[in-house]
């Protein structure tokens, strides 16, 4: 397992992307795991070269973790270049075993250079139940602090300048929520494409799932005729043959 120097080098590295040029971009940094299949939930992500990268030059990627026993990506590490400038990757979550305490990043690098790490890109880790829990939450939340903000209007004494502060305060404070409210509504979204994706994976496990009883049923057919059938010729062999009197010979 990483340690806790290595875990706190990861969040390190994470917070300092402002100043390292852009090598590679990523098809999605939300992941979203679906825990509630059988088999391991899985997750692909498209990592592209950057088209401002020049040509000659190669750029090295590979995903980090600091829980390695829970993830399984393949592949972890590539080379993008200009005539292979993207890299499908498939993140595999073990067990189902989520912890919010998991973190991936991807880092890249220039190769012909040998330089340090120039960009890293954090990837943000949930699944959908915790996602769900949320936007359930999220609806009485919103509630109560609509009417403790009416009940503030309607007590409030203040006239005047102060009046005025007040509203000011308010009205900021109304901002704040109206963002909160615009970023709450782009989680839902990515939420539902990712809801999407995985009712298509449980429609494709369902119809693999058919096919595979069909085919078990059939075998069992099979088998059962071929118990009878075995059943039967033993019986046959089991049975007693009558003697034939006519051909005994008294001397």
């Amino acid at each position: 397992m990483t340690s806790k120097s290595e875990t706190r080098r990861l969040s390190d590295k994470e917070g300092d992307l402002s100043s390292h040029p852009v090598l590679i971009s990523l098809d999605q940094t939300y992941v979203c795991f679906d825990v509630e299949q059988p088999c391991d939930a899985k997750q692909e992500l498209l990592i592209t070269r950057s088209p401002t990268v020049p040509n000659n030059v190669l750029v090295a990627f590979r995903i980090r973790t600091n829980a390695p026993t829970r993830y399984i990506v393949n592949p972890n590490s590539g080379l993008l270049s200009k005539d292979k400038p993207f890299q499908n990757v498939v993140i595999e979550l073990v067990g189902n075993r989520f912890n919010p305490h998991h973190r991936l990043i991807v880092q890249a690098i220039q190769v012909q250079s040998e330089a340090e790490m120039k960009q890293i890109v954090p990837l943000e880790l949930s699944t959908t139940l915790m996602n769900i829990e949320n936007t359930n939450n999220m609806d009485s939340g919103n509630t109560q602090e609509t009417a403790s903000l009416s009940s503030v209007l309607e007590q409030s004494s203040r006239t005047g300048e102060e009046r005025v502060k007040e509203l000011i305060g308010l009205n900021a404070m109304l901002k704040d929520d109206i963002e909160k409210i615009n970023n709450n509504i782009i989680t839902a979204q990515k939420l539902k494409e990712i809801l999407l994706k995985h009712l298509e994976q449980r429609k494709k496990l369902s119809e693999n799932l058919k096919i595979k009883l069909k085919t078990k049923e059939e075998e069992y057919v099979k088998l059962v005729k071929k118990v009878e059938s075995q059943e039967n010729i033993l019986k046959h062999l089991q049975t007693p043959k009558p003697t034939d009197n006519n051909n005994c010979v008294i001397s």
